[in-house]
């Protein structure tokens, strides 16, 4: 009798430990903070382009004004970035703001460069389309310098369009893209 007291002490030991343990995994886990894809964009890439391309965001408080950095971005108005990306970069890239959740981009307003970076974290079933709005943008790219100039056609031809992990599309034509890519590619993954 004492064994079998035993046992069942052991065994209501043993659910009460279990019960506690589970108790703990019913908290909600953390949602994580949202990446911040203009730093993102902007620490994955050589000064020099941080100089000259500036990096277009949409922003919380004052549109695409407080998210866009590099690239001279601090002498213009919010009004003028605005119309920068809505009229300018969003449709460089074939992007509408209905496709992308959030995003950065990065492009040569020069048609003497073939430079374009982006990273767009797609809206809900929109992920092909904005691969494909990619995709074209770099063979837009390709026939623009073709026949042009041979250095840029170099950089339009080594371009990149990926899908990370985490889900964004990452656009990556410019030089010493490999680098860039994976620099990228890693901070998103972080």
């Amino acid at each position: 009798m004492k064994r079998f007291l035993s046992l069942t002490a052991a065994l209501l030991l043993c659910l009460g430990l279990l019960g506690c343990g589970g108790s703990a995994s019913s908290e909600p886990t953390p949602t994580p903070a949202p990446k911040d894809y203009s730093q993102i964009l902007h620490d994955a890439r050589d000064p020099e382009f941080n100089q000259y391309y500036m990096i277009i965001a949409p922003g919380k408080e004052e549109g695409v004004k407080d998210q866009a950095i590099a690239g001279g971005a601090a002498v213009y108005t919010a009004e003028q970035l605005e119309s920068f990306a809505a009229d300018f970069v969003l449709p460089i890239f074939g992007l509408t703001e209905d496709m992308a959740e959030d995003y950065a981009l990065s492009v040569s307003v020069m048609n003497t460069q073939c430079y374009g970076v982006a990273i767009v974290k797609p809206a809900e079933g929109q992920q092909d389309a904005v691969r494909q709005a990619m995709e074209d943008y770099v063979q837009a790219q390709q026939s623009a310098f073709e026949f042009y100039l041979v250095d840029q056609y170099d950089i339009a031809l080594s371009a990149t369009v990926t899908v990370a992990d985490s889900g964004e599309v990452v656009l990556v034509c410019c030089k010493d893209g490999d680098t860039v890519r994976s620099n990228i590619l890693t901070a998103l993954a972080a």
